[in-house]
Parts: C-alpha cells; structure tokens; sequence
C-alpha cells in the first residue's frame, strides 16, 4: 500500500508595516506549487524552483511549505517531510 502525503508551497506578499505591530494586515497568497509522493531528487528539484522563485521576489515576500498527511500515510510522515524540505531550502 503506497503513502500518501501532499506538499503546497505558497508564495505570501506581506505589505511593509512601517514599524506598527497592531492593526489589520493584508496579504496575497498565490499556490507555487503542489505534488504528492515523488521521489527525493524530484522533491529537491521543485524546492529549488521554489528557492529561486523567493529570491526574485520582493524582499517581503514569505515562503510557506504546507505538508498534509494522507489517509494512508504513516504516523509523523507530514511532519518529517516538512522537517526535510525546510532543512534542504535552509542549508542548501
């Protein structure tokens, strides 16, 4: 039986704040990418676009991984593969 786990990365402009820390925030959320089980060099690949695609945006725009067990999958699997994907787009 195969595991399933689905993995989103988003791309979020967040306006400056001009040093307020209260009142409403808006942000644009845009879907980057999405993909489900592949195989680890195919996952690297697609962090890598996402890497170079947060390099040419602006300076306040965030990235966010959003990972999703499946029905299937393994106990801590999401959370392992989102531990995974963050160390690779931080260290490399």
């Amino acid at each position: 039986m195969k595991t399933i786990c689905f993995i989103t990365m988003l791309l979020s402009l967040m306006p400056p704040t001009g040093g307020r820390t209260s009142g409403i925030h808006s942000s644009f959320n845009r879907a980057f990418d999405e993909y489900g089980a592949i195989c680890w060099e195919d996952e690297k690949a697609r962090l890598d676009n996402f890497a170079i695609q947060l390099l040419n945006e602006d300076r306040t725009t965030l990235g966010h991984i959003i990972v999703y067990d499946g029905k299937r999958a393994c106990r801590g699997e999401a959370e392992a593969r989102a531990i995974r994907a963050k160390k690779y787009l931080v260290e490399y």
